[in-house]
């Protein structure tokens, strides 16, 4: 709820419009995403012809395209329907907190969202003015912290994260996971940030720690993509493959390893990004 739209504020969408206009003609996404249905065809023709003789291997591959073809979109419905659904209640919320603002029983109309559901109603009443602001200042504070990948159990508290700072050994090589194929050398641009591109260029290298919706349009300038957390059905991966470029994911602290600026390889295949200068 507490994540910033286009519609609460404008400025992301402009952002990313000032890097997506330097684009090349030929790196128009619908092209793109057209050039891509085609490779698609290719191979698939090609699968149907190395099964033709194999009864079971061809249904199966036949219930495979179709499935897929039925459910992939789906889940991206599903998704979009919830996102508009949530963002209705941001902007419910988002009026309140304005009011509760004006009123002085809140220090920040976006301290709305450090609030829980059972508070709403003392925060009209009385005034959640000095909670809301802590809450705000803690939670600022974790992003300075890397949360565990995985815990059994109980998540570990906030004392005992990995610091954003953690120095990573020295080395050339980030190893992750293929997830778009290909290969290409680019000049890499670390962004933490969508509404913040920092200079993206075309054909620069998109270093992220990890990728939603909000983030697409920085793909169409982007000669490829890496990111810290991600699997094979991600956000990154699925739009780096739509595009036609490579896409490497799960690359542990690619964003701290990985200067901005430096000149690297990514190897969409094997999942290796190296740095070259």
């Amino acid at each position: 709820l507490r994540s910033q739209t286009w519609e609460t504020n404008p400025e992301l969408a402009l952002a990313l419009i000032d890097r997506m206009r330097l684009a090349a003609d030929d790196q128009d996404p619908q092209i793109r995403h057209q050039e891509a249905k085609e490779r698609s065809s290719t191979a698939l023709s090609e699968l149907r012809t190395m099964v033709s003789g194999d009864e079971t291997s061809a249904g199966t591959l036949e219930i495979a395209v179709t499935s897929s073809s039925v459910f992939i979109p789906a889940r991206e419905n599903a998704k979009t329907a919830i996102v508009k659904v949530v963002h209705e209640v941001r902007l419910a919320a988002l009026e309140l907190g304005r009011r509760l603002a004006e009123d002085g029983r809140l220090e920040d109309q976006r301290h709305i969202f450090m609030l829980q559901d059972k508070e709403l109603e003392e925060a009209i009443e009385g005034n959640m003015a000095k909670e809301a602001s802590d809450r705000e200042k803690q939670y600022l504070q974790l992003f300075d912290l890397t949360p565990p990948f995985w815990f059994n159990g109980d998540l570990p508290p906030a004392e005992k994260w990995q610091s954003t700072d953690t120095n990573y050994p020295e080395r050339k090589i980030v190893q992750g996971m293929g997830g778009s194929a290909g290969v290409v050398v680019g000049i890499a641009r670390v962004i933490t940030d969508p509404s913040d591109p920092k200079g993206l260029e075309p054909g620069d290298i998109l270093v992220a720690p990890i990728t939603d919706p909000s983030w697409t349009p920085l793909f169409v300038p982007a000669g490829g993509v890496v990111v810290d957390v991600g699997a094979t059905m991600s956000h990154a991966v699925i739009v780096s493959r739509e595009l036609g470029i490579p896409c490497v994911v799960s690359a542990t602290g690619a964003t701290s390893r990985i200067p901005d600026g430096a000149e690297i390889r990514v190897n969409g295949d094997t999942g290796t990004v190296t740095i070259l200068s």
